[in-house]
């Protein structure tokens, strides 16, 4: 016996030498770092993510602000452009578990990196149209005769306008015509390509988040993620004032412009450089992701934090891998999560918080755009603002009045139905925030030799009229305002028969129309003429932009509260499960389905669509005033039901606790008896009955 107890002491003696020595070599790493740690460390790395999530949600964004230009250019509705995300996510939720079960057992910088290349080559792939196809008929058509270059730079001639033979001739189809009249799938097919090469990027998360806990200490990991999930949200604003700069372009940029080219932006014939901000986000991701490739499996310096992750993290779970029982647990934990009350009332209220969410990022600015009759550049800074708070405040001041005032579940309920129903107020106030639909004769008002009222709601077929039947006029938008004050959708619509070239109006060049028909015989005008563009009508947006920034800080603020609640009614074991689980669930009921749910309710409020060869494309006119009542309406709709469910929640904790409560009060006292006595330490143990 006193053999082995000298060679136990010996053990430990030898052991707690080893734990010394193995000490010292750490402290003298971490005093003298190795330059490999200096370059390869957790702030590098993060850095690097940084930038690419910037340019990863910056994608996302732009081609939001860019939407409208993109619909024009391949004659999609609202509906169709809304598939482009959806294919993302689609290809997101397929991938996510594949990838991030395997990249775990790889180099993880290497695997994110590759991400980041994928999504960077997805987002070039978007622009590829640009170079290999020319622009539709409906743009190069309407742009030549209008400007009828020939005419005006090499004779003195002027173009007719309304000439039945000229325009039934020009209105008929052959086959090239008709391969390019409706949506241009098969131009479009790249951006699907893109997108479904950019979802494999929704694995990059985990990835990141796993990498960073496993490569520093356990009390730094919330900084470094904070700030790499931040970034997401900055590229959101990066995005949509990148496509303020790029749209701002002619489609035809950097070549220089020609007397046929509309330089204007808030024509609505102008279409922008679209690509151009692809290409810039494409090859920043690309760029940014690079570095990641020579970054090594584990981050040296750190060899303290893998093996504690591996004792006291991985070794667990790679136990309870191997006990038979193991996917019996899975389905276990999945049951506790699908039968608590509170996580499904609260799963279903992200669902529908992130529906709204959908609407507001990807049709914000084509909402901007067409109630407030302002250029897609302008909208899309304008969008970029309105987020702005979401960058700064987001989960920070959430969080932090969370951890103030002390919450608990009951607590961060209530505040969260605080919140909610100061948002389901806020959303009313938007319905009086946008412009009087403006008139457009035949659209939103009638021909005055229509004995009808004046009304919103009229169908394309109101168009033709008897000042303008004999022109067999196009169904094609090119808007001009008579000197009658109102807005013609072509020059042969106001029945006009010459154009006179360019002039000089209020600092614009633009085009003039006279001797026209419509403008004559009711407008009462001495000098029926036509001038390109719109009517102008005074609306300004300041009113719609302090709502739009307000709502923004209110919802905000429920991000935080929301998802605490999810991870507190659950046991600590289920805690990653159960926001895997939310995840999930926001791409089946959120992110897949919303695009195309929205799209479809913008089109409804679309009064005239594109039209070549029986094929109609994509919408040239909205009603503004059932646009906005659609828009808000259908959010003012879900954010009910997001407060029903949130105040359904409340009730259940506050049932829960006093069920609860009623219950300790009704068990027994307890009864404490004396068990065994000690008589060396003169102690008593006890038991509770």
């Amino acid at each position: 016996m006193k053999r082995s107890s000298s060679y136990e002491q010996v053990d430990k003696r030898t052991y707690k030498q080893e734990m010394i020595r193995t000490e010292e070599v750490m402290n003298r790493s971490n005093r003298y770092p190795s330059k490999k740690s200096r370059i390869f460390n957790p702030t590098v790395f993060t850095l690097f993510c940084c930038l690419g999530n910037i340019g990863f949600t910056g994608f996302s964004s732009y081609l939001s602000g860019a939407l409208g230009m993109v619909e024009k250019r391949f004659q999609l509705r609202s509906s169709q452009s809304g598939l482009f995300f959806t294919t993302s996510d689609m290809v997101g939720l397929c991938t996510v578990l594949f990838i991030t079960y395997f990249g775990q057992k790889g180099n993880r910088p290497r695997v994110i990196a590759l991400l980041y290349v994928c999504y960077g080559v997805g987002a070039l792939l978007c622009s590829v149209p640009h170079f290999l196809y020319d622009l539709p008929p409906s743009l190069t058509n309407g742009q030549a005769i209008l400007n009828d270059t020939s005419s005006r730079e090499d004779t003195a001639e002027v173009a007719v306008i309304c000439d039945a033979d000229v325009n039934q001739k020009n209105a008929t189809c052959n086959k090239d015509d008709s391969d390019t009249s409706g949506a241009l799938w098969d131009q479009a097919w790249w951006l699907f390509l893109g997108h479904a090469l950019a979802g494999l990027g929704s694995s990059i998360g985990p990835l990141m988040i796993t990498f960073l806990d496993d490569n520093q200490s356990k009390k730094n990991t919330p900084i470094y993620v904070g700030i790499a999930f931040s970034s997401f949200t900055l590229g959101i604003v990066v995005g949509f004032f990148l496509a303020n700069v790029c749209l701002g372009l002619p489609v035809n940029f950097p070549s220089k412009p020609t007397s046929t080219t509309i330089t204007d932006p808030k024509d609505p014939r102008f279409l922008g450089a679209w690509w151009l901000g692809l290409i810039v986000c494409g090859v920043f991701i690309i760029l940014s992701g690079l570095p990641l490739f020579f970054f090594p499996r584990r981050l040296p310096g750190n060899e303290k934090y893998h093996n504690d992750r591996n004792t006291s993290i991985h070794g667990d779970v790679v136990a309870r891998q191997h006990k038979p029982g193991f996917v019996k647990e899975i389905l276990q934990a999945f049951k506790r999560i699908v039968t608590n009350t509170v996580v499904l009332l609260m799963v279903v209220s992200t669902c529908t918080g992130f529906n709204i969410f959908v609407g507001l990022r990807i049709y914000s600015t084509k909402y901007l755009e067409t109630q407030f009759d302002i250029s897609t550049s302008l909208a899309s800074l304008l969008t970029g603002i309105i987020v702005i708070p979401s960058a700064i405040f987001g989960n920070l001041i959430g969080g932090l009045i969370v951890k103030k005032l002390k919450l608990q579940v009951r607590g961060m309920a209530a505040m969260a139905l605080t919140l909610s129903s100061c948002v389901l107020i806020v959303i009313p106030l938007f319905f009086i925030s946008g412009c009087p639909q403006k008139p457009r004769v035949g659209l939103t008002v009638p021909y005055r030799s229509n004995n009808e009222t004046l009304q919103s709601d009229f169908y394309p077929s109101n168009l033709d009229d008897q000042c303008n039947l004999d022109c067999y006029c196009p169904s094609s938008y090119r808007p001009v305002c008579g000197a009658d004050g109102v807005t013609y959708i072509s020059p042969c619509h106001a029945g006009c028969t010459y154009d006179n070239g360019y002039q000089l109006i209020d600092g614009v060049n633009s085009s003039v129309y006279s001797q026209c028909e419509c403008i004559s015989m009711y407008g009462g005008v001495g000098n029926p003429f036509a001038v390109s563009g719109e009517c102008y009508q005074e609306c300004s947006y300041y009113f719609h932009l302090v709502l739009s920034l307000f709502l923004s800080s209110l919802v905000s603020l429920l991000s935080n509260p929301l998802a605490m609640i999810k991870i507190r009614c659950v046991e600590e074991r289920d805690r990653s499960l159960v926001l895997g689980f939310t995840n999930v669930m926001m791409k089946l009921l959120a992110y897949i389905p919303g695009p195309v749910m929205w799209g479809y309710l913008i089109d409804m409020s679309c009064i005239l669509f594109q039209e070549s060869c029986g094929k109609t494309g994509n919408c040239l006119v909205y009603n503004t005033d059932k646009f906005r009542n659609i828009f808000y309406g259908t959010m003012l709709s879900l954010k009910s039901l997001d407060v029903i469910l949130i105040t359904t929640t409340l009730i259940v904790i506050l049932y829960s606790a006093k069920k609860e409560k009623t219950y300790n009060a009704m068990k027994p006292p307890k009864v404490v008896v004396p068990n065994t006595y000690d008589d060396d330490s003169q102690e008593q143990t006890y038991t509770a009955v």
